[in-house]
């Protein structure tokens, strides 16, 4: 586990990383003794910094679904983060390859689940749920 201070020095680095474009070293490299309670309260800071940047959250996702990411990045779970206005790309968007310090591109799963006041299942929506992947 880290101390407070490791973690936000850890918000500090992955803060300057993205705004310079240039990558860190994995924080587990730096230390060894990080878990996973402390790399969700690092997330935690690292989007209150960007919210208070004035960035806003639309949404959150599910990364590293796959093995092979999982394997690339030693850990064996998917994990969950934040959507942030400013990560929007919409079709047909021209990517500007210096605002990434690594590009590459990471298959992952969004779901559009609508206003919550509006959004109801009914017992079809569960039914579809339940169908097998073959059907």
């Amino acid at each position: 586990m880290l101390t407070e201070a490791e973690r936000k020095k850890a918000v500090q680095l992955l803060l300057t990383a993205e705004k310079d474009r240039k990558p860190v070293v994995q924080l587990s490299t730096t230390w060894p003794q990080i878990t996973i309670v402390d790399a969700y309260a690092i997330q935690r800071e690292v989007i209150a910094a960007k919210v208070a940047g004035g960035a806003k959250i639309i949404g959150h996702k599910i990364g590293l679904t796959s093995k092979a990411m999982q394997q690339s990045s030693q850990i064996d779970e998917p994990d969950d983060g934040h959507l942030l206005d400013y990560m929007v790309l919409h079709d047909g968007a021209k990517v500007a390859h210096d605002r990434f310090c690594v590009p590459r591109v990471e298959l992952e799963f969004a779901f559009v689940l609508g206003d919550r006041k509006s959004t109801r299942l009914n017992s079809s929506h569960v039914a579809l749920s339940r169908m097998p992947s073959s059907a």
